[in-house]
Parts: C-alpha cells; sequence; structure tokens
C-alpha cells in the first residue's frame, strides 16, 4: 500500500474517484487496527528515506499555525510539503480542461 509512490508521482485531486463498501471484519472498519497498520508502514518508508520531521513543522502543526492567513503562507513556503494537484478549469463551458498545479500543503 505505500509503495505505489515509490514507482510514479502522486497528484491530487479535487473530487472522489471511487468508493467501497463496509462488511463485518473488515480492516477499515477496525479503526485502530488499520490505523495502526497504516503508521507502521508510513515509518518504514520514512526510515528507509532516512526523512526526519521538521521541529518547526512539527511545532507549527500542533498549534494550528498552518490556517493563520499570514503565518500558515510562510510556514507553507518553509516547511510545508510540494505536491501536484489535477483540476478542471472553466468547469461548465466550452474552455473547460485539466489542469496540473503544484501547491504547498502542510
Amino acid at each position: 500500500m505505500g509503495r505505489f509512490f515509490q514507482h510514479t508521482e502522486l497528484y491530487g485531486v479535487t473530487a472522489p474517484l471511487g468508493g467501497y463498501r463496509i462488511r463485518r471484519g473488515q480492516r477499515a472498519v477496525q479503526g485502530s487496527t488499520y490505523g495502526d497498520q497504516c503508521a507502521a508502514v508510513l515509518d518504514q518508508l520514512r526510515e528507509k528515506a532516512a526523512w526526519t520531521p521538521s521541529p518547526l513543522r512539527e511545532l507549527a502543526l500542533s498549534e494550528g499555525l498552518f490556517v493563520l492567513r499570514r503565518i500558515g503562507g510562510l510556514l507553507r513556503r518553509c516547511c510545508g510539503y510540494r505536491g501536484k494537484m489535477i483540476q478542471r478549469t472553466n468547469a461548465g463551458s466550452a474552455e473547460a480542461r485539466w489542469q496540473i498545479r503544484e501547491y504547498r500543503f502542510p
């Protein structure tokens, strides 16, 4: 589950692309078990990549500073992550098209 991004670049989207049904015994329903497994996979990948969290980013997240207008933008530029998103422009018109745009997130 966590190795997909090692093979290609990932893009965010603003609309749901799929869904699933919940059945008895399904791991996703067992929130803490599923969450613990996801956290373990992320920890393994972080260790493999020698990734360490930014103390400034961790402080900003814990204090909710990313949502503040002026401070949040500055924090995203200095210690946020860069990503790419696919967005539709001019929806509902003849000029509608999909674009890839870069963005920063906490």
